[in-house]
């Protein structure tokens, strides 16, 4: 019971209220990208806008993900709502609307690494079995994170000690997708990312370039 109070607590003391920029690089294009972390009833809403696309997420205290949102200026919006074992998809593309839901029952379910690995930052556990939703196909992937090494990074003049975490499919399938994120180890923040979106693709790197309270 202590142990989850003070995650809760810990979670949203650090969060909420924040401000937090990246920029992102793919085959020489940087794009910019800036989060807003507000306490919204109870719940930690995070809004951010990249690309073009406006996402919106919910998250609970600890860091559950309740609902996930994304609109692109092409009309296009994914829905997904999370509800006891199932999650509800909503997807409108050129004036189609699909509706589906999958079984996940009490896998984790994360749809953005920035924010969706803090549980499994602020526990001792060392790999993290979770779910994901193809923004595309709109089907489920089984994922898991492992803790690598403990590095320290030097990004935008700024000196990080960060915990390495290696992310990849699930059995067989880690032979098609790997990437590595790297996390302050004292806020969690998200220092860095590198990962490519399958075989054959060009690798995009993110960087924390500036936060504010």
């Amino acid at each position: 019971m202590f142990r989850k109070f003070f995650i809760c607590f810990f979670v949203s003391r650090v969060f909420a209220g924040q401000t937090i920029a990246y920029e992102s690089t793919t085959a020489g294009e940087s794009t910019p990208s800036e989060w807003v972390l507000q306490d919204v009833e109870g719940k930690i809403q995070v809004t951010g806008n990249a690309k073009g696309t406006d996402v919106e997420m919910s998250y609970s205290p600890s860091y559950a993900l309740l609902q996930y949102k994304e609109k692109t200026n092409t009309a296009k919006e994914l829905l997904v709502v999370k509800e006891g074992a199932y999650l509800f998809i909503t997807n409108r593309d050129k004036g189609k609307e699909k509706i589906l839901s999958h079984k996940v029952s009490d896998t984790p379910w994360v749809q953005d690494f920035k924010f969706g690995l803090q549980p499994f930052l602020m526990s001792d556990a060392k790999k993290y079995a979770f779910c994901i939703v193809h923004p595309e196909k709109l089907d489920v992937h089984e994922m898991v994170a492992q803790k690598d090494m403990e590095e320290v990074l030097e990004v935008g003049g700024k000196t990080y000690f960060t915990q390495k975490v290696k992310i990849s499919l699930k059995g067989f399938k880690k032979k098609f997708w790997t990437g590595y994120v790297w996390f302050d180890t004292t806020t969690h923040l998200m220092v860095k990312y590198r990962a490519n979106k399958g075989p054959g693709t060009p690798y995009t790197e993110m960087l924390l370039v500036g936060e504010k309270a």
